[in-house]
């Protein structure tokens, strides 16, 4: 049971990560064309570089966030089994 613990970060945040891209997305790039149109016309690039960095740090925080909770979770679960272990061997 710990490998497969130990094995579920990476995958849990690359699951979520790829789940809230499109909508982080979303909600980077059509306020960035909606509401800055001149600077869009102006530099298009520079616009859709910010909106992708903007989607990748929300996206990534929010994976990073959900390994970190889902990691306390086993780790507790973990500690009150250790526990449990330890309490049955001393009867």
């Amino acid at each position: 049971m710990v490998t497969y613990c130990e094995n579920v970060p990476l995958h849990r945040f690359l699951e979520v990560f790829r789940w809230m891209l499109p909508i982080y997305g979303a909600l980077h790039f059509v306020p960035a064309v909606l509401f800055k149109r001149k600077a869009f016309v102006q530099d298009p690039r520079k616009v859709l570089i910010k909106a992708s960095l903007g989607s990748v740090r929300s996206s990534a925080f929010l994976g990073v966030f959900v390994v970190i909770y889902q990691s306390e979770q086993v780790f507790k679960s973990l500690l009150s089994l250790s526990r449990i272990n330890h309490s049955a061997s001393l009867v």
